[in-house]
C-alpha cells in the first residue's frame, strides 16, 4: 500500500502543478477588445465615472461604503461586492473592470491600502475581481477605455497633469500632450476633447494616428460626440447648453441657462442637466424629440450618471445619491446596502 502511495504521489503531485501553472498562465492571458470598443459613456465619464452599464450589470462607487467597487442588476437589485478599493471612472469590457484606485482618499482606512498601492489606474477580472494589474502607479485623473487603449490624465508632482495613453496589457505607455485635456468622447475613431491650456477649442484626435484638427475654435467645456452631433456646454454663451454639427456649424442652444454639468440618456432621447448661478438651481431633463422641459428635483446636484433604466445624481453637499427613472418620473434615494 506505501508502495503504490508513493507511486500515486509520484504520478498526480506534477500533474497537479503542471494544472496550477496552466490555470496561472490562462488567467495572465490578456483579453482584447474590437478596435472602437467604448468603455463607458462620456457623459459619466465626466461626472466622475462612478457608474458604467455593461451587459446586463452595473458597476459603481458605493458611496453608502465610502465609494468602494459593487455591481447590481439593472434594477439596483441583485448587488454584490467586488473589492475593497474606492473606485472612480470606471470602464467595463466583457472581461475586465478598469477603474482610478482611491484608498488614499477613503474615510475609514481598509487592509487593502496597506496590502497593495493606494492610488493608480487598475484592471482586474470581471468575473470575480481577482488577477489585479496596475498601468498606472500615480494618482490619475479622468480616464477611458477605447479599444484596446487607457486613455488618462497623468500626474507627476513635476509636471503637473498631462494626457497619456497605455494599453490594456500595461505596455505602450505615451505621452500625448502636456495638457490635462479630459478623455472622454469617441466618435467612429476619434476622440473629441475641448482644449485645456491656451483654448478650449473643440478639437478631434484621430485614435489611428494621434493627429489633431480643430472642430470648432470657441471657449467650450465637456464635448460628447453622437451620431446626430456634438453637444457642449459653451463658456461664451454663459455656460448655455448647445449642439453643432461635425463641420462645426448649425449651431442650436438647447438649454439657454446656466449649466454646471449635463449627460445625456443611453438610448439618445434625453439630457439631464444642472442649472446653477441663480435663485431658480435645479436637476433638469429635455425631451430631445419634444424639447419640453422638466424639472426633477430643485437644489445643487452633480455627479450625473445614466444606466439604461436610472439617472443617478448626488447632492451637491454629498449626503444623499437618487435615482430616478426617465420613463415613469420614479424619483428615490439610492441606498445600497453595505457589505463587508
Amino acid at each position: 500500500m506505501k508502495k503504490i502511495m508513493r507511486f500515486l504521489a509520484i504520478i498526480l503531485i506534477p500533474a497537479v502543478l503542471i494544472i496550477l501553472v496552466l490555470i496561472n498562465k490562462q488567467d495572465e492571458k490578456v483579453h482584447y477588445n474590437t478596435k472602437d470598443y467604448i468603455g463607458n459613456t462620456a457623459g459619466n465619464l465626466y461626472n466622475g465615472g462612478t457608474f458604467c452599464e455593461q451587459d446586463g450589470r452595473v458597476y459603481f462607487s458605493n458611496f453608502n461604503d465610502d465609494g468602494t467597487l459593487y455591481s447590481m442588476d439593472l434594477e439596483c437589485n441583485n448587488i454584490m461586492k467586488i473589492n475593497d478599493d474606492k473606485a472612480r471612472y470606471i470602464n467595463v469590457d466583457d472581461n475586465y473592470i478598469y477603474y482610478s484606485r482611491e484608498n488614499n482618499t477613503k474615510v475609514k482606512p481598509t487592509k487593502s491600502i496597506f496590502l497593495f498601492y493606494c492610488s493608480g489606474i487598475y484592471r482586474i477580472n470581471k468575473d470575480n475581481g481577482n488577477n489585479s494589474v496596475q498601468l498606472y502607479a500615480e494618482p490619475s485623473g479622468l480616464l477611458s477605455l477605447f479599444g484596446n487603449t487607457i486613455y488618462y490624465q497623468h500626474y507627476s508632482p513635476k509636471t503637473g497633469i498631462q494626457f497619456y495613453s497605455v494599453g490594456i496589457d500595461a505596455k505602450n505607455e505615451t505621452r500625448l500632450a502636456d495638457s490635462p485635456i479630459l478623455p472622454a468622447s469617441y466618435h467612429e475613431g476619434s476622440m473629441y476633447f475641448a482644449g485645456a491650456d491656451l483654448d478650449h477649442s473643440i478639437y478631434a484626435m484621430d485614435t489611428t494616428d494621434n493627429t489633431v484638427q480643430t472642430i470648432l475654435n470657441s471657449n467650450c467645456y465637456m464635448p460628447i460626440a453622437r451620431p446626430e452631433g456634438i453637444y457642449y456646454i459653451s463658456i461664451e454663451d454663459n455656460y448655455a447648453l448647445c449642439r453643432i454639427d461635425y463641420q462645426g456649424n448649425n449651431k442650436t442652444i438647447l438649454i439657454d441657462e446656466f449649466c454646471s454639468t449635463y449627460n445625456i440618456s443611453m438610448d439618445g432621447n434625453y439630457i439631464f442637466y444642472q442649472v446653477d448661478g441663480g435663485d431658480n438651481n435645479h436637476l433638469g431633463q429635455i425631451n430631445l424629440a419634444t424639447l419640453e422641459k422638466k424639472v426633477i428635483r430643485e437644489g445643487d446636484y452633480k455627479q450625473i450618471c445614466c444606466t439604461s433604466n436610472f439617472i443617478f445624481f448626488r447632492d451637491y453637499n454629498e449626503v444623499n445619491v437618487y435615482a430616478y427613472k426617465p420613463q415613469n418620473g420614479e424619483l428615490r434615494l439610492f441606498q445600497p446596502p453595505v457589505i463587508k
